[in-house]
C-alpha cells in the first residue's frame, strides 16, 4: 500500500516527507512517523506540501471508546472521526461536546482584545461624564476577570451521531490540530457569579433557573436582578431577565451541564453607550466560565 515516512530534524524543526517508494533504503530512527492513506485518497490530493496534514492530529478526549490522537482522512468529518474511535461510551454527553479550532481560538482571542479595549476607553469616558454616579469598584472586577480568562477557540458542533444521520449537513468537516473534548454525563448544574454561595448543584428534572439560585443561597446586594446569563452545556447562551421569565412558564430549560452565571449589577455608570461595551464582555465571559468548566471536568 501507499504509505509515506513524516521525520522532524531536531536542529531546525524541518519535517521532511521520505517517499515510500524508496522505503527499503530507509531506515528509521526514533519519532518518525509512517502515514498509510486511505483507499479513497488520490496520490494529487495528498498535499504532501501542507506540513499541518501530516504533523497535527486530532486530540480526541473523553467519553469514546478509544480516545487519542488520529492523523485525518480526506474530508473527514467529526461524526466519521467519533465512528472511527468506536463510538462514544454508555455514559457520554454529546450535547456537551466542544469542539476548538486553532483558528476559531485566534479570532477570539484579538474579538476579546477589542472588546477589552473598547470597555476601557467607554470606562473612561463615562467617569468623565458621570464623575459623581459611578462606581468604578462594581466595573474592574468584572473587567479584570474577562481579561483573565482564557481563550480557547471553541466552534459550536453537532455531536449526536443520531441527527447527523438524519440530516448530513449538521456533521462539521475537521482540519488539523482540531481538539475534541466529549464530556462524560454529569447531572450537575453550575451557578457562579453574584450570588451568596457559588457552586454546583445535583441537575433534577423540572428545577427552574430561580430554583438553582435559591439552592446557591439567592442572589446577593451586587447581583444585577434583571438580567442573568443561562449558558447550556452545548455552548448556546441565553439572557434571562428576572421580571419577564425568571418567574413564568417560559423560563428556558436547565439541562445537565448548564451555568447560569448572576452578573455584576452596573446601573451606576448610566450610559447607554457602556452598557452596549459591557454586555457582550459579559456574555463572552460567561460563556468562556461553561465551556472552561466542562474540558476541566472531563
Amino acid at each position: 500500500g501507499l504509505f509515506y515516512i513524516s521525520r522532524e530534524d531536531v536542529k531546525t524543526n524541518e519535517v521532511k516527507i521520505l517517499s515510500s517508494n524508496n522505503y527499503k533504503n530507509i531506515n528509521l530512527i526514533e519519532n518518525d512517523k509512517i502515514f498509510v492513506p486511505y483507499k479513497t485518497y488520490h496520490r494529487d490530493n495528498l498535499q504532501l506540501g501542507d506540513e499541518n496534514f501530516l504533523t497535527k492530529p486530532i486530540k480526541l478526549e473523553g467519553a469514546v471508546n478509544n480516545p487519542g490522537e488520529y492523523y485525518l482522512g480526506e474530508n473527514e468529518t467529526l461524526s466519521e472521526l467519533i465512528i472511527r474511535a468506536g463510538g462514544y461510551k454508555d455514559n457520554a454527553y454529546p450535547f456537551g461536546g466542544v469542539l476548538l479550532n486553532e483558528n476559531a481560538l485566534a479570532i477570539e482571542k484579538e474579538y476579546n482584545e477589542r472588546l477589552y479595549r473598547e470597555a476601557i476607553k467607554s470606562l473612561a469616558s463615562v467617569a468623565i461624564s458621570y464623575s459623581k454616579n459611578i462606581n468604578v469598584s462594581n466595573i474592574l472586577p468584572l473587567l479584570t476577570e474577562f481579561k483573565n480568562i482564557q481563550s480557547i477557540g471553541r466552534v459550536k458542533a453537532e455531536f449526536d451521531i443520531f441527527k447527523i444521520e438524519l440530516d448530513p449537513i449538521k456533521d462539521t468537516l475537521l482540519t488539523p490540530g482540531d481538539k475534541i473534548y466529549i464530556p462524560y454525563k454529569k447531572n450537575i448544574v453550575h451557578v457562579f457569579g453574584e450570588v451568596l454561595s457559588p457552586g454546583s448543584h445535583s441537575h433534577k428534572t423540572g428545577l427552574t433557573i430561580k430554583d438553582y439560585i435559591d439552592q446557591s443561597g439567592g442572589l446577593n446586594k451586587s447581583a444585577d436582578k434583571g438580567s442573568i446569563i443561562i449558558v447550556h452545556a452545548n455552548g448556546e447562551a441565553e439572557r434571562v431577565r428576572i421580571n419577564r421569565n425568571l418567574f413564568g412558564k417560559q423560563s428556558p430549560n436547565v439541562r445537565p451541564g448548564s451555568v447560569i452565571y448572576i452578573t455584576r449589577d452596573l446601573n451606576n455608570a448610566n450610559s447607554i453607550q457602556f452598557f452596549a461595551t459591557i454586555s457582550p464582555i459579559v456574555s463572552s465571559l460567561a460563556i468562556s466560565l461553561a465551556s472552561l468548566n466542562t474540558i476541566n471536568n472531563n
